[in-house]
């Protein structure tokens, strides 16, 4: 039996380990898609609250208008009623003023009215959006959260593997520089996966076929075989 089959085979099983963890950090929930709604969810809170601080500056400058508007009205009704003013002309004029004063003071109050409603809605709507923007930060920072134990996680494995691998590729070199630069050089060229199990009758990686002599050289763990199909060294297991 070559010996450093065995331990060529532990090799192969902790490189695609460490590439499975390697995937899986690259992978890993980095909160782009929840800072994305979030992002959302705070520029229409912004949105609505502008809306309503329009709507509020609105309001206060229909009421400065309709008290402004009233003390006009009442000030001509005071000069008109007090008998001070004896010419028809001049008494006309002031009663078209007030009379003036009036529509405008209604047309101020029909506004204001419509803004106390517009107003009403503007409240609901940024107090559902205030919510809505809580819920999606809550929501990155516990996605933030999960990610950063995940990362610790898997970087504390893949230490673990790599630190693991070294000591592997070292036993594997020292029992057979040959075979291990064979190794490197196929684990290159063929996505990482330079051993294949038999499966059965067929190569673990490629799925094909194996040759019934060669299913019982690769068994007999004497010699290096390889899959006539994709290249890579056989190891049976068991």
């Amino acid at each position: 039996m070559n010996q450093a089959l065995p331990d060529l085979w532990a090799l192969q099983q902790l490189d695609t380990q460490i590439f499975e963890l390697e995937r899986s950090l690259a992978r890993l929930d980095t909160g782009a898609e929840t800072l994305r709604r979030r992002d959302e969810a705070k520029e229409a809170a912004e949105h609505a609250q502008a809306r309503l601080q329009k709507i509020e500056a609105d309001l206060t400058d229909v009421d400065l208008n309709i008290k402004s508007t009233e003390a006009k009205r009442k000030d001509y009704e005071s000069r008109l009623y007090s008998g001070k003013v004896t010419n028809p002309k001049e008494l006309d004029a002031m009663e078209q003023e007030v009379e003036m004063l009036k529509r405008n003071s209604d047309r101020l109050e029909t506004r204001e009215l419509e803004l106390m409603e517009d107003q009403t809605s503007a409240r609901e709507a940024h107090a559902s959006a205030r919510q809505v923007l809580a819920e999606a930060e809550q929501e990155l920072k516990e996605t933030l959260e999960r990610s950063a134990a995940r990362r610790g996680e898997l970087e504390e494995q893949l230490a673990g593997a790599r630190k693991a691998r070294e000591s592997q590729a070292e036993k594997v070199s020292d029992m057979d520089f040959a075979l291990y630069r064979k190794y490197e050089g196929l684990r290159a060229k063929l996505a990482n996966v330079a051993v294949a199990p038999v499966a059965g009758a067929n190569c673990g990686a490629c799925n094909i076929q194996i040759p019934g002599y060669l299913i019982r050289d690769a068994r007999a763990k004497d010699d290096i075989v390889i899959c006539e199909s994709c290249g890579r060294i056989l190891y049976p297991e068991g």
